[in-house]
C-alpha cells in the first residue's frame, strides 16, 4: 500500500513538472508527456555529464595546484637547508676566525714582552713601554747618531794613520 501512495506522489510530481514547463497535460497524449520528461532526462543527464567533466577539470586543476604547493614548500625546505648549512658553515669559520685571532693576540704579546725584556737587558728601559713605532723611532736615531759617531771615529783613525805614516818615513829618512 506504501508502494501506491509514493507512487501516487510521485505522479502528482511528475503532472505538476509538466505543467511548469507549460504542457497541458489535459490535452497531451501519453507518448507526448513520455516525450517531454524524456527531454528533461536528456537535459538532466547533460547537465550531470557538464558538472562531472567541471567537476574533474576542477580536481585536475586542483591536483595541479597541490603539486606546485608541494614543490614551493620543498623548495622553501631546500632553501632553509641551504640556509641551515651555510649558517653552521659560518659559524664554524667564525669560530676559527676567533681562535685565530686569540692566537695572534696571545703570539703579539709575547713578542712585545720579549722585545721589553731585550730593551731592558741591553739598558733600554726608558723605551721599553713604548709603542712598537715609538720604539724603532728611537733606534732609528740610535742607529743614525752611531753611524755618525762611527764616520768620525774613522776619519780620526785614518787622520791618525797618515800622521804616523808620514812620521814613520820621515823617521826612516833621518
Amino acid at each position: 500500500m506504501e508502494s501506491n501512495g509514493e507512487e501516487k506522489v510521485e505522479l502528482e510530481d511528475i503532472l505538476h513538472r509538466l505543467r511548469e514547463d507549460g504542457l497541458d497535460i489535459e490535452a497531451c497524449t501519453a507518448d507526448e508527456h513520455l516525450c517531454h520528461l524524456w527531454r528533461i532526462y536528456q537535459r538532466a543527464e547533460g547537465t550531470l555529464q557538464a558538472t562531472i567533466h567541471d567537476l574533474e577539470g576542477v580536481r585536475k586543476q586542483q591536483d595541479s595546484e597541490m603539486k606546485e604547493v608541494e614543490n614551493y614548500v620543498d623548495h622553501i625546505r631546500n632553501l632553509s637547508e641551504e640556509r641551515e648549512a651555510m649558517t653552521a658553515e659560518y659559524e664554524r669559520e667564525n669560530e676559527l676566525l676567533r681562535m685565530e685571532l686569540h692566537r695572534l693576540k696571545l703570539e703579539q704579546e709575547t713578542q712585545a714582552k720579549e722585545v721589553e725584556e731585550m730593551l731592558d737587558q741591553e739598558g733600554l728601559a726608558e723605551i721599553a713601554h713604548s709603542g712598537p713605532s715609538e720604539q724603532v723611532a728611537y733606534l732609528l736615531v740610535e742607529r743614525a747618531t752611531l753611524l755618525e759617531k762611527l764616520e768620525l771615529a774613522e776619519r780620526k783613525v785614518d787622520s791618525q794613520s797618515i800622521t804616523g805614516s808620514n812620521r814613520e818615513t820621515d823617521l826612516r829618512g833621518e
